[in-house]
Formats: structure tokens, C-alpha cells, sequence
């Protein structure tokens, strides 16, 4: 992947599809501004201090992963933490993204409204079988799934929720769906909050296998 080196303030998205594909950071590198005027591009998008690149292992990173979206890196967040999170200057409309996650579940929401901190779309995601291969060549994050959440009006953030260490994310797409109602019943919001306390709870158990080696 060619590196275009930006100077100058960082714009916004707006409605403008963006990919985020995390090529060209290095191997545990923190995300932070890569994409806000830094060598990823100048989109006004930044992630939390836990967000971190992660390069695998058959490329010559730490990364137990494999058959991942677009070789040969990814986001992850260490143990230490439970959410990483990406906010977007000028918002977004919509958002898809690639995740493995091969032993707990985990949650992700988008966030907006009039203050940009209320949910306005929720999605669990369950954890993925080990049956997809080793791929390219080694690693036991091997099966990957494509999310899509569609919302009305524009979002300024997403968080995702899980066990530090067990859940990679890849090629988040802005601004490539057509903006749809998807907003959970009340019904959906606890099922949710449930997946948020056993993804919690699962820090405390035996870890078995590390996105991070």
C-alpha cells in the first residue's frame, strides 16, 4: 500500500466513503491519529489510546490472525482494557467493518443524537468458529465476519466492547451503505448489555488462545 504523507490540518469525512484498512502502521503502533493528519490520510478520524495496530504474525508482527480482510494488519486492544472507540469529524452516515473474535462476544455501538453520545445503533457480535482454515499460513483467528449498521441521520463515534485481546476489527467502510432506520427496541438494548457483562465477566476466566502472541 502506497503511503501518502499529508501536511496540514486534518479535514472532515462528511459523507464521503472513506476505507480504513490500518495498512502502514507498525507492528503494536497506537492508531490514534493516523487517519487525522497523519500518514493514513486527513479525514478527521481518530481512535482511543486503546485502539492499537496489529500486524500478524506470517507478516513478522504479534498478530495470532490469519485470512484477515486486507493483509497484513488490523486493530485490536490489549487486556488492559475493555472498548476502543473511533470518533469522525463531520460524522458518518453509515459504517461496515470485518471482526474475529474466536472465543467471547462482543458488542459494538454507534453513537450520535443531538450530543453524540447517545446509542442509536447496537449490534452484538457473537464469537466465530475455528473451522475457517489457516489461510496465510498460520494463526487461530481465522474466520472473519462483515457487519453492516445502517442508522438514520448522521453518527459521530462507534465503540466496540469485548475481552481485551480477543477481538480484532479490519477495513472499517464510512459512507457506503444507504442510510436506513436500524435502531434496537428496548428488547435488543438488553441483550446487548448482557453480551457487554459476559464479554466483562470472561476477563476473569482462563484465556486460551491470544489475538496478541
Amino acid at each position: 500500500m502506497a503511503i501518502c504523507l499529508l501536511v496540514g490540518s486534518a479535514s472532515s469525512v462528511g459523507a464521503t466513503p472513506v476505507l480504513l484498512d490500518f495498512e502502514g502502521l507498525k507492528d503494536l503502533q497506537q492508531i490514534g491519529n493516523f487517519y487525522n493528519g497523519g500518514a493514513g490520510g486527513a479525514y478527521g478520524v481518530t481512535f482511543s489510546k486503546a485502539a492499537t495496530a496489529l500486524v500478524d504474525q506470517d507478516a513478522g508482527g504479534h498478530g495470532n490472525f490469519a485470512n484477515e480482510p486486507s493483509p497484513s494488519t488490523i486493530m485490536f486492544f490489549d487486556q488492559p482494557s475493555l472498548s476502543s472507540s473511533m470518533s469522525v469529524a463531520g460524522g458518518f452516515t453509515s459504517i461496515s467493518f470485518s471482526y474475529t473474535s474466536l472465543w467471547f462476544p462482543a458488542v459494538v455501538t454507534v453513537l450520535g443524537g443531538a450530543t453524540g453520545t447517545t446509542a442509536i445503533a447496537s449490534q452484538v457480535l457473537p464469537k466465530l468458529p475455528s473451522t475457517c482454515g489457516r489461510g496465510d499460513p498460520t494463526g487461530s483467528y481465522s474466520c472473519w465476519k462483515e457487519v453492516t449498521l445502517a442508522f438514520s441521520g448522521t453518527a459521530q463515534s462507534i465503540k466496540w466492547t469485548g475481552v481485551g485481546n480477543f477481538l480484532g476489527i479490519d477495513n472499517i467502510s464510512l459512507n457506503t451503505v444507504q442510510p436506513v432506520r436500524n435502531v434496537p427496541e428496548p428488547a435488543s438494548f438488553v441483550l446487548l448489555a448482557t453480551a457487554a457483562t459476559v464479554a466483562a465477566a470472561a476477563v476473569r476466566r482462563r484465556r486460551k488462545a491470544f489475538l496478541h502472541t
